[in-house]
């Protein structure tokens, strides 16, 4: 064809761009000198990604056609096919100066993504004021990787909804945006400005408010999806009248009227930051819940499976805290319960329960359990959740003594403040003759506290029951943490007890075995998670299985002890 002959010769000296608009009005934009050699050999469908990334004009798909030189829409499935240069005339004819234009066809009835994001800035994060609405932040957290290739979701409905005495609200729903995590990639200022917010301090809490800081310039979510339309108030009379919203016809006049999906700007980031901010928010309280079991006449053991909360796609990593509530009210000492946690794989845990004492009744139980761990789903706003600072899992290693101790370090705490929480755990493929649930050794725990108060030991003792003796036959671990009092925890430290002796006639099996009940209190509502343990104010100490009654404490030792017993108890309330 004539006009393909012409182009093949031209050389521009100048290259102008106009957007014809369906109205009759139009828009001429220039590309600057340096870019005529790298843009006439340019397809159109790269010239369109071109346009869109110098922001020399903001062109979708759905609205915004080339015109051949025959002044012809050229359909998008053909820009592939076609160069720039292909569709160029002269701007002056009778001039001969070397300026050519190119022109595109826009329909101002369809929305285009380009100019909406833009005009609504939704390529930038977000952030939620005092009062709850969502704005955009100052700087962009990311850019959306082909804006010229993405559509608007067209989808109109209306919605009425009563908005005062003799009111009605109008929300004229025009259409949607839909972002997922692979249409953005983090710029390199939100990256650089998330590291040094990192490298800000080895402190935490310094970092933790120097990532808000960082979250108050660049937004800390993006909409996975943003709805676009208007509202208008009326009158009941007027409710069907919406000429009001006549003007939502130009999508120009959309505005966003609904955030769904609110997904952490974090998850943009590289691997390595997202574990360090993880580590940097800390692990928090994931889920509690309280199971109930019952032991029958007879049964000296019993395990139950622990369900898997939606808030974890995996139990690995997650730490796992438990703890026993007799709820029996007839002599609740009568038997004590051993408790621990075992795994069959690393996403099965199970509660093993042993009933010390004779097997002839109908006992009760409340198994409060808990997860501690790392959030799966990345923060969207600054942070507000108390992390627990101070946890930990044990491996241990026998003594001549067959005690298990192992040491934590921690900075100085005020023990007034604080409570130690621990739970037992074995894990199959660590024991691989063991019968999964049918051991018949029990695992105490005990906390010791040294006097500098900047360290603490865990103490465990395995007991076998059926051969009445300290044991080192399995192969566990402990769950530890240091809890304090936090709108998640109410925590009332561990205090001295004048323990009573509870002699019994029927001492089972253990025959060096003593039972004890401590001081009586009021614990809170039975219903609420509570979880207790032992300490001891110095090295030495006995090994004891601990139970909670709404009485009062009870313990039952697993060695011999003297009826002097010397042993303070504390205990964590889940509140929240």
């Amino acid at each position: 064809m004539e006009y393909l002959e012409f182009a093949n010769d031209i050389t521009p000296l100048k290259i102008t761009g106009v957007v014809v608009n369906s109205d009759g009005t139009s828009k001429p934009f220039d590309l600057r000198e340096p870019d005529i050699s790298k843009v006439l050999l340019m397809s159109l469908d790269e010239m369109r990604e071109y346009l869109c990334q110098e922001s020399l004009v903001l062109i979708g798909r759905q609205n915004t056609n080339f015109r051949n030189a025959f002044e012809n829409k050229i359909p998008l499935a053909r820009e592939s096919e076609c160069k720039l240069k292909d569709i160029l005339v002269p701007t002056n004819e009778e001039a001969q100066d070397g300026s050519y234009s190119f022109y595109l066809e826009k329909d101002l009835r369809m929305p285009g993504f380009p100019e909406i994001v833009d005009r609504l800035h939704i390529d930038k994060g977000f952030k939620k004021t005092e009062n709850g609405n969502i704005v955009s932040a100052n700087e962009s957290a990311f850019r959306i990787r082909r804006p010229h290739m993405m559509d608007v979701i067209i989808d109109q409905k209306l919605e009425q909804h009563n908005a005062g005495p003799g009111r009605k609200l109008l929300i004229l729903k025009k259409g949607s945006i839909r972002l997922l995590q692979e249409d953005l990639e983090p710029t390199k200022e939100y990256i650089d400005a998330v590291r040094n917010a990192l490298n800000h301090s080895e402190n935490n809490q310094e970092q933790r408010e120097a990532l808000v800081r960082v979250g108050e310039e660049f937004g800390f979510f993006w909409s996975k999806e943003v709805e676009l339309g208007g509202k208008l108030y009326v009158n009941d009379g007027q409710a069907n009248n919406i000429d009001g919203l006549e003007i939502l016809r130009l999508f120009k006049n959309w505005k966003i009227i609904e955030h769904n999906e609110l997904l952490s700007l974090y998850n943009l980031l590289p691997q390595e930051l997202i574990l360090r901010i993880k580590k940097v928010i800390g692990m928090k309280l994931l889920h509690h819940e309280i199971l109930s079991i019952q032991i029958p006449r007879n049964r000296d053991s019993i395990t139950k499976k622990i369900p898997k909360p939606q808030v974890i796609s995996t139990f690995r990593g997650v730490k796992i805290f438990t703890s026993a509530i007799v709820m029996n009210n007839a002599r609740p000492y009568r038997n004590v319960i051993g408790i621990r946690v075992d795994y069959m794989d690393d996403d099965n845990p199970y509660i093993v329960v042993h009933r010390i004492g004779p097997a002839k009744n109908y006992f009760e139980l409340s198994i409060p359990w808990m997860l501690i761990g790392y959030a799966e789903d990345l923060p969207i706003e600054p942070f507000k959740d108390y992390p627990v600072d101070y946890i930990w899992t044990k491996n241990f290693q026998y003594d001549t003594n067959n005690a298990n101790i192992q040491t934590f370090e921690h900075p100085y705490l005020n023990f007034e403040e604080y409570c130690w929480l621990g739970t037992c755990i074995l894990k199959y493929n660590d024991n691989p003759a063991y019968n999964f649930g049918h051991s018949n050794d029990v695992i105490s725990y005990n906390f010791r506290n040294n006097a500098a108060n900047n360290g603490t030991k865990i103490c465990c003792y395995q007991y076998d029951l059926q051969n009445n003796l300290i044991s080192n036959t399995l192969k566990f671990k402990a769950n530890c943490a240091i809890i304090s009092d936090t709108p998640d925890f109410e925590v009332v430290s561990p205090v001295n007890h004048e323990w009573d002796y509870r002699p019994c006639m029927l001492q089972y099996l253990l025959r060096n075995s003593h039972t004890f009940t401590g001081n009586k209190w009021q614990l809170p509502t039975l219903s609420k998670c509570v979880f207790a343990s032992i300490h001891y104010s110095d090295f030495r100490g006995n090994p004891l299985i601990l139970n909670i009654h709404k009485k009062y404490p009870i313990v039952k030792s697993l060695d011999n002890v003297s009826e002097d017993l010397n042993a303070l108890v504390g205990y964590v309330k889940v509140v929240r």
